[in-house]
C-alpha cells in the first residue's frame, strides 16, 4: 500500500512540469509591479520575488504596509485589522516564529514572501487540493489537512454555507 508521501511525490512528478500551462491565477493590480493583470505561474513567482525584495529592504512601517498589500490586494483577504497584520509582522522578527497563529491563510502569505524556501502559503485551496490528491489516489491511511474557512465558491465559502469541512480550532 502506498503511503501519503509516495502519493504526493507521484502526483507532483506529473503536475509540476504542467504548472506553466495549468496555473492561471490572475495577478491583481499591484502598484509598482510590471506584470499586474497577467495570469500564470511565472508571473506569480515574479510577484513573490518582487514582494520579497521590497520586504528585504523595508523598515517596520513599510513592512506593515507591504503585509496589507500581500494579504489584501494579492491574497484577496480584506477583513484583517491593522493590529492583526502588525502581530504577524512582529512574529517574523523572531528567529523561530510561533505557529499556528489564528489566521493562517493570511499570515502564511506574509511569511511566504519573507522566505520562499522556508514558508508556504496554506489556505482553503491548498487544504482542499492536498486532501483531494490523497482521496483521488485511493489512499486509505493518509494525512488529513485541516480545511480553512474561506470565501472560495469552489473549495468552500463559509459565508454562503458552501463548506467542505471546517475544524473550528484551526482558523
Amino acid at each position: 500500500m502506498k503511503n501519503c508521501v509516495e502519493v504526493f511525490v507521484e502526483y507532483f512528478k506529473v503536475e509540476l512540469p504542467r504548472l506553466e500551462q495549468n496555473y492561471q491565477w490572475k495577478i491583481p493590480e499591484i502598484e509598482g509591479f510590471h506584470l499586474s493583470g497577467q495570469k500564470g505561474y511565472l508571473p506569480n513567482i515574479e510577484l513573490k520575488k518582487y514582494f520579497h525584495q521590497k520586504w528585504s529592504r523595508s523598515d517596520f512601517t513599510e513592512r506593515l504596509n507591504l503585509a496589507k498589500q500581500v494579504v489584501s490586494d494579492w491574497g484577496g483577504v480584506r477583513g484583517n485589522h491593522q493590529s492583526t497584520l502588525r502581530s504577524y509582522v512582529l512574529e517574523l522578527q523572531k528567529t523561530i516564529p510561533d505557529t499556528p497563529l489564528k489566521g493562517v491563510a493570511s499570515y502564511s502569505k506574509i511569511f511566504s514572501i519573507t522566505d520562499m524556501n522556508k514558508y508556504a502559503i496554506y489556505d482553503a485551496r491548498v487544504a482542499a487540493c492536498l486532501n483531494a490528491v490523497q482521496w483521488n489516489s485511493g489512499l486509505k491511511d493518509g494525512q488529513a489537512f485541516n480545511y480553512i474557512s474561506g470565501r472560495n465558491n469552489i473549495t468552500g465559502h463559509s459565508g454562503k454555507n458552501l463548506v467542505l469541512l471546517i475544524r473550528k480550532n484551526f482558523k
